[in-house]
């Protein structure tokens, strides 16, 4: 039997909650850097570059520029020496478990695994490799043996990116890989398909036969998944079980900026065996509290399973740089999210920019790549932000587009701003007559809304807020 292993470092496109999308502090001035990237069973690979976008506007009573930061890296394979002649066609390995649950358990009701969105888009076989190795991850079990489905690498590699985008939860999955292989009939066929663990310092690592010679601390895993746990379950804490889906996406959403600071000096930080920076996932965004667009996604994604709704990972790029962000399912239709790009923390508010839109509204400057995993066609307008939670400014003569329904999410979220989403092609920047028009003089239409509902609601008229696309009026 002819064995072949290859230790294959994954980076954003192969979605092994992993990939960081890069970006810099001085966005004038990008640099590069070099990571390794995703190998298949030989030894070409693909380059590839990083990026996020996170606009950061202040709070000012002026219009501040937002700028789009790129950072470029490129990769390639690290291929480790094949071993030769092995007689046995099930490599044994023995390696540490854990025991601990996997998720918390609170007032609210997950999502079933059998929900997840890659998931369904297998077939019955398909799902049958995905629960073994799921099964394997969720024990730290390293080899899987995949000998009786008689299928090739291929294959089971694109099960393991749809496993992988399905479970941003397996945090403690390494960015290495290994496998063995035997020829039948003259087609080659996986025999093992082995997993590496991570505890943040140490990685597990094989040598030439296969042995685990260096293995990640179990405990200190342990230890990870149950301070996740203590953490998602006091985010949950502040969501109604009984709310409804819209409301409770964008608790998840608010959370998710209210948690993570994006981790500006991960350009730095190329991921190696002994060098593990986590801000892809679930655990850095968390624990660490700084992440990048990947642990953005990862966190917003398992929030929503937790509170039973459904979310799905999605990669692509932007201004030809690769990014990451969701697709979420609210009452049976998908919507594009993309918290990285929302996050403001620089200012303390949060923006609804990408919050619920149509792909074709997400494809004005993203693209999104299907090649690995499938992603869901988003049509859907009816929980876009500017039909929920804010308001549209079409014109300076008359109301904001659904200006009543906003200021009535507002009280019920006891929201510190109210947001007027403006449509730039139509309208200059001149709000002040406007604003005090039909909000903040005593007649204005909005004033005269929120007399009559008996909210208790007023402004601070000297802290109005603009960004390119949006208007925040504080309230008191």
């Amino acid at each position: 039997m002819f064995k072949k292993s290859i230790c294959c470092l994954i980076i954003a496109t192969f979605l092994i909650t992993l990939s960081g999308c890069f970006k810099i502090k001085e966005p004038q001035n990008p640099d590069n850097s070099s990571v390794n990237s995703p190998a298949s069973n030989n030894t070409s690979s693909d380059t590839t570059s990083q990026s996020d976008k996170k606009p950061t506007p202040k709070p000012t009573t002026t219009k501040p520029s937002v700028t789009k930061p790129t950072q470029n890296s490129s990769g390639g394979v690290v291929v480790e020496k094949p071993a030769q002649n092995v007689t046995s066609e099930n490599t044994s390995v023995s390696s540490p478990t854990i025991e601990v649950p996997i998720a918390p358990v609170t007032y609210h009701t997950p999502l079933s695994k059998d929900e997840y969105y890659q998931y369904l888009t297998l077939d019955e076989k398909g799902k049958e490799i995905y629960k073994k190795i799921s099964t394997a991850i969720e024990t730290t079990q390293n080899v899987v043996n995949l000998k009786d489905f008689k299928v090739d690498f291929d294959t089971v590699w694109q099960i393991y990116q749809k496993l992988i985008a399905d479970n941003p939860q397996y945090f403690w999955v390494s960015k290495f890989i290994t496998y063995t292989e035997t020829s039948e009939n003259g087609q080659s066929m996986l025999v093992d398909f082995y997993v590496s663990y991570t505890d943040g310092d140490v990685t597990d690592t094989f040598d030439d036969e296969s042995q685990l010679i260096v293995v990640a601390n179990r405990q200190k895993i342990q230890n990870q998944i149950e301070s996740v746990n203590q953490k998602i379950k006091a985010i949950l804490s502040g969501i109604p079980a009984n709310a409804p889906e819209i409301n409770k996406e964008k608790l998840i959403h608010d959370a998710v900026l209210k948690t993570v600071t994006y981790d500006y000096s991960a350009v730095d930080n190329v991921p190696t065996r002994n060098n593990y920076p986590r801000v892809w996932d679930i655990f850095g965004a968390l624990y660490n509290q700084k992440a990048v667009c990947e642990g953005y996604s990862r966190l917003f994604q398992y929030l929503c399973y937790q509170v039973g709704i459904n979310s799905t990972f999605v990669h692509g790029t932007s201004e030809n740089q690769p990014h990451a962000w969701n697709a979420v399912n609210l009452n049976g239709s998908w919507y594009h999210i993309d918290t990285t790009w929302d996050d403001a923390s620089d200012s303390g508010v949060p923006l609804y920019d990408y919050f619920n839109l149509t792909t074709e509204e997400i494809c004005a400057d993203h693209t999104i790549d299907q090649k690995d995993i499938a992603v869901p066609t988003a049509t859907a307008t009816e929980y876009s932000f500017v039909n929920t939670f804010g308001m549209k400014l079409k014109n300076l003569t008359s109301a904001p587009l659904n200006y009543q329904k906003a200021i009535d999410y507002a009280v019920q979220f006891d929201s510190p701003y109210l947001y007027i989403m403006v449509d730039q092609q139509n309208i200059s920047h001149a709000y002040s007559n406007y604003l005090m028009m039909y909000f903040l003089g005593p007649n204005s239409e909005v004033r005269q809304y929120i007399k009559n509902k008996g909210y208790q609601l007023s402004f601070e008229e000297n802290t109005i807020t603009y960004t390119d696309s949006c208007i925040f009026i504080k309230r008191k």
